[in-house]
């Protein structure tokens, strides 16, 4: 039985998959992408949301704006840090605050229930 790549190797492979697309595609196209990937592996999308979750924190405006488009599963264990993460983001990257804002609207109400 093959052993299964470890989050690292998997990571990389996320970035090298952002580095490789054509400049113009937009970051929702690439968020599809791995919104997808989130059912797909069998780590149930452990190692996507730990790669997700360090573009966040990053500043390749590209990688927070795939980040942020994303859909599927949200990185953060609770409202507070999802909120810290995106008056971060907001405060950094200001041209961001609308997309940060549609993020939450789509994960505070899930992350409120936990």
């Amino acid at each position: 039985m093959e052993t299964p790549p470890d989050s690292a190797a998997l990571r990389t492979a996320y970035d090298a998959l952002i580095d490789a697309a054509v400049p113009d595609l937009p970051p929702q196209a690439l968020a599809e992408v791995f919104d997808r990937l989130v059912w797909c592996l069998d780590d149930n999308g452990t190692s996507l949301a730990e790669a997700q979750r360090g573009w966040m924190k990053g500043s390749d405006v590209r990688r927070i704006e795939i980040a942020l488009c994303m859909s599927e599963a949200c990185p953060f264990s609770t409202a507070e840090e999802l909120r810290e993460m995106l008056e971060d983001i907001a405060a950094r990257r200001p041209l961001l605050a609308k997309l940060c804002q549609h993020y939450a609207d789509n994960f505070m109400p899930v992350l409120n229930r936990r």
